[in-house]
């Protein structure tokens, strides 16, 4: 057995995925007894693992260091049984025992070629990049079985396919392409619906999470071949009123505006370990043309269901790239939404966007509107040369910055870090913010923490309260304020857009930049607002407030 282990079982512990052909895993070393049913095409394999954890009490799989579980689905490259699909059954001492489903060849029972797995091949597609396999696939996601296997080639798809409910997806080094704009120039590659699937005299408008759901896609490249001539903006793979959702290990290359993934009215939808490389971006569109778009459902097909503004909610999006294909520029917005919910409950709710890379975003790299108790956490943000900020929080409650790495290559309109639009209760903690306008800027929020930041050579000033109520500015350490023109100060209470009041600045210290040419920040503080409160900071070689209104400086305000 060779590979992996892949997510989407019952009682998976891990996330992985099917190496076909590696190695490393080990090789089937005896066939045991046959199962009850091996005239079927079950039986009984031992497999040998390459390491062991010490002690030896679990098999380690060292594609990934983690223990192989009970009821990880395996795959086999032994020359004797080529894709043999199993699940592990028993982890012993040095060995994980597999129960073997069949061969991806020939039949293996009355179901098909494999019990419980359609091989789409079995159902007449080619996978040689110039055939539309699109009807093979489909006659494949249609037949019952719970799992739909692609062996690993290029299969053309020239209208979009729909996948029913309850189905895995797997297909490491499988590639679903677009056909020729000729053919497919505005369809999608994949979605979860079609008045087609629909039982005859059954309405088909699903509201709320209700729709085809339970849907796992497995390692899986999609490539939606923007750049070719004649096509058009379109999603590639497109979720629509469901709930749990799980695309792991994907591959999105080359999408043509839209989206590349959309989960849209989604209840629990996960993109795990997926890579978002290349994107060709419609004249005017950056600000709509999210990679992985989180929306609600008020407008879409006539049969993606109703428009009853169903927002998406508990979308977790961990340890994804976004970036170059080496050709075509990164999306101009990883992560994000822009549309606000309707109906009674109008809020993004439980977003978590955790352990992501996003490189030379063009717009923004993490958008959000309308999104309350998200965490925002450990993500490493390079915007490119132009873009308009790297993480937006608009209209949104309850959200917590943390660990992130943002930067921007030169003085942007939004900055690294906005806060804007009646936002209120976000947290920005421990972050390093380097360059942009103004690093982190608040605008017409209340109750913004800002703390245990690095702020590095900020082109502008390096944190702006704007029209905010309410609000504390703690413990950040800012190198160098106004690095291209100089700025009055570090930190600037401003009136401009509104008031600014009762602000408490407390342990911050600023250090001037020291670059010849350029004017150094006058002072710590540059405050035009009302009721602001400052102690305990270190402005080493700066006036503590520059002109303005009176900035409280008592040891502590009572």
């Amino acid at each position: 057995m060779t590979g992996d282990i892949s997510g989407g079982f019952p009682n998976q512990v891990l996330s992985g995925s099917i190496i076909q052909g590696d190695p490393l895993y080990g090789t089937i070393l005896m066939p045991g007894q046959p199962g009850p049913q091996g005239d079927t095409g079950f039986g009984w394999w031992m497999t040998s693992s390459i390491l062991q954890s010490p002690g030896n009490s679990v098999v380690i799989s060292p594609v990934t260091g983690r223990a192989v579980q009970v009821g990880d689905l395996v795959q086999s490259s032994n020359p004797g049984s080529p894709g043999a699909v199993g699940r592990v059954s028993t982890v012993a001492m040095w060995t994980a025992y597999v129960e073997y489903y069949g061969s991806i060849r020939g039949p293996a029972g009355p179901k098909g070629d494999i019990v419980g797995v359609a091989n789409v091949k079995d159902f007449g597609a080619t996978g040689d990049g110039v055939t539309d396999d699109r009807a093979s696939i489909q006659l494949a996601l249609n037949s019952g079985e719970g799992i739909v296997f692609f062996p690993a080639a290029t299969y053309i798809i020239g209208t979009q396919l729909d996948c029913p409910a309850n189905r895995t997806l797997i297909g490491y080094g499988a590639t679903l392409k677009k056909a020729d704009p000729s053919v497919a120039a505005n369809v999608a590659l994949l979605r979860n619906y079609t008045l087609a699937m629909t039982p005859p005299g059954v309405d088909m408008q699903p509201g709320g999470y209700n729709g085809n759901g339970s849907i796992t896609l497995l390692g899986l490249t999609f490539d939606g071949d923007g750049a070719a001539p004649g096509r058009s903006s379109s999603n590639m793979v497109t979720f629509n009123h469901a709930a749990d959702i799980t695309v792991r290990d994907c591959t999105f290359l080359r999408p043509r505006g839209n989206h590349a993934l959309e989960f849209n009215a989604i209840k629990r939808g996960t993109a795990d370990s997926c890579k978002f490389l290349g994107y060709i971006t419609d004249p005017g569109l950056a600000a709509q043309s999210e990679a992985l778009q989180i929306d609600c459902a008020i407008q879409g097909a006539v049969d993606s269901g109703a428009t009853d503004g169903t927002p998406s909610r508990d979308i977790h999006v961990t340890d994804c790239v976004f970036d170059t294909d080496g050709v075509n520029p990164s999306p101009p917005v990883a992560v994000g939404s822009h549309a606000i919910p309707g109906g009674l409950d109008p809020w993004y709710d439980g977003v978590v966007i955790d352990g992501c890379v996003i490189r030379s975003s063009t717009y923004r790299g993490i958008h959000m509107i309308s999104w309350r108790n998200a965490r925002i956490v450990n993500n490493q943000i390079v915007m490119a040369s132009g873009a308009n900020g790297g993480i937006t929080v608009r209209g949104s409650s309850h959200v917590l910055l943390s660990g992130c790495r943002v930067s921007l290559v030169e003085a942007a309109a939004g900055g690294p870090v906005v806060v804007s639009e009646g936002s209120d209760h976000v947290t920005v903690s421990g972050c390093q913010i380097a360059g942009g306008n103004n690093a982190i800027n608040v605008n017409t929020s209340n109750k913004t923490v800002v703390s245990g930041n690095l702020v590095y050579h900020p082109h502008g000033y390096a944190i702006v309260y704007d029209n905010a109520d309410g609000g504390v500015i703690a413990g950040n350490f800012i190198d160098g304020p106004g690095t291209t023109g100089g700025s009055a100060g570090a930190i600037r209470m401003s009136n401009s857009t509104g008031p600014t009041v009762g602000i408490s600045i407390t342990g911050n210290t600023v250090r001037k930049h020291g670059i010849s040419g350029v004017t150094e920040a006058a002072a710590g503080i540059s405050s035009s607002g009302t009721d602001i409160w400052a102690f305990a900071n270190d402005f080493l070689g700066l006036a503590n407030v520059s002109t303005g209104n009176a900035v409280n400086t008592v040891p502590n305000r009572i």
